[in-house]
């Protein structure tokens, strides 16, 4: 996932200093030839003014790469994007989940108490499973 800003901020981040350097996009690289195999832009309607994208998690369904799905976190833009491999179409996802509660945005970091309103952070899969 290229963001499209730099410089990469680290986690705690006092201001907000960088500048969008290019529209996001997801590379997907075979890593055994280095060969680039996608390079999918995402279109301006996927993101917002203030989107800082951090953190990717791609879902691969029975070991086929080309049905995958990958899903991206938005830390300030309070939302998800979601890429089909095999359509090559990505969109959006907004919720009002996805936004910080306000009372627990105040953490202790190294002894620095830092603000940290981001919208959705980490992500993981699980397992898929079926009820018949």
């Amino acid at each position: 996932m290229d963001s499209g800003v730099v410089p990469i901020l680290p986690i705690v981040r006092p201001i907000l200093n960088f500048r969008i350097a290019c529209p996001p996009k997801i590379l997907v690289f075979d890593l055994a030839t280095d060969e680039l195999l996608i390079k999918y832009v995402f279109p301006e309607s996927n993101y917002v003014q203030a989107s800082l994208f951090g953190n990717i998690v791609v879902d691969i369904r029975g070991g086929r790469c080309g049905d995958a799905f990958a899903y991206v976190a938005d830390l300030d833009g309070f939302g998800l994007l979601v890429f089909d491999a095999r359509s090559r179409k990505s969109w959006r996802v907004s919720h009002n989940y996805f936004y910080p509660f306000p009372t627990y945005g105040t953490i202790t970091v190294a002894g620095e108490i830092v603000q940290l309103m981001d919208g959705i952070f980490g992500l993981a899969l699980s397992p898929v499973t079926y009820n018949g």
